[in-house]
């Protein structure tokens, strides 16, 4: 597996949730003509979000100035 930094998951994981937050909003919205095609992606999304959260725990753990992966995703699930 090659090298990631803690830094760049960090910005990854930011990223990946808010695209989540995006789609789950146009969702909400009702004004899409096919709410199934943004769930597959809010799926896709959670899932990379899932196999990132492990690395970045391994990361956090031997890092001094990252978040946790809670801060980073608190307002994911408001």
């Amino acid at each position: 597996m090659r090298n990631i930094s803690g830094s760049t998951l960090m910005l990854s994981i930011q990223a990946i949730k808010e695209e989540i937050k995006k789609y789950r909003s146009l969702v909400k919205t009702e004004t899409i003509d096919d709410p199934e095609e943004f769930e597959l992606l809010i799926l896709s999304y959670t899932r990379a979000m899932n196999e990132l959260e492990s690395l970045y725990q391994i990361e956090f753990e031997d890092s001094v100035n990252l978040p946790s992966f809670d801060e980073l995703t608190k307002d994911l699930y408001e």
